[in-house]
């Protein structure tokens, strides 16, 4: 069942929170543990809502830098028109600034979260421009190798030469199977 229907069939009672403790925002987050317990059928702990809760926050946030506040970049900018005169760099940059500020606000237990949030995140919204672009991004083979070149510096962005996210996290995410290239051939010719 949806959240939002589990929700509308079963409000937050009055009755949840209780008088003793004074503090409404504990007895809410007891009540929402106790709604997971309901929906998954098992114990929830508050150490997992709270896990919960935070990746569920982290995914939101990543989401919102890359979508919303970086949309101007990388929807409006990345390979309009002539896909070498309109290439990635600006995107990297003004990501560079959001990770950057990221890392100095931060703890590290959750930094590494975050940015591995960040660049799935960039790593769709990329998938996104090269397949959802619209009529004013065409590519031709010919462009395949910018498409690669500009994936790979999106990727070094994340790695920073070793300070940042670990390789393997990040052959992870970007696999050749999710984010096609044009240089590969997926279609044979009929004989």
């Amino acid at each position: 069942m949806c959240s939002y229907k589990y929700f509308a069939q079963n409000p937050i009672r009055v009755g949840c929170i209780r008088e003793e403790n004074n503090n409404p925002f504990e007895e809410l987050r007891i009540c929402s543990c106790r709604r997971l317990y309901k929906w998954f059928g098992k114990k929830v702990t508050n150490t997992s809502c709270l896990y919960r809760r935070s990746q569920q926050l982290s995914e939101a946030v990543a989401y919102k830098i890359i979508f919303h506040d970086l949309s101007h970049v990388l929807w409006d900018g990345l390979y309009v028109g002539e896909p070498s005169s309109s290439r990635i760099e600006p995107f990297t940059q003004e990501l560079e600034r959001n990770l950057l500020i990221i890392s100095n606000t931060i703890h590290e237990r959750v930094r590494t979260r975050i940015v591995t949030d960040i660049m799935r995140a960039s790593f769709d919204g990329f998938l996104f421009v090269l397949l959802a672009g619209g009529p004013s991004r065409a590519f031709t083979l010919q462009d395949s190798q910018i498409i690669e070149d500009d994936f790979n510096s999106l990727k070094d962005l994340f790695w920073a030469h070793g300070d940042g996210l670990p390789a393997d996290l990040i052959d992870k995410f970007s696999t050749s199977q999710k984010y096609p290239s044009p240089s590969q051939n997926r279609y044979r010719e009929s004989s």
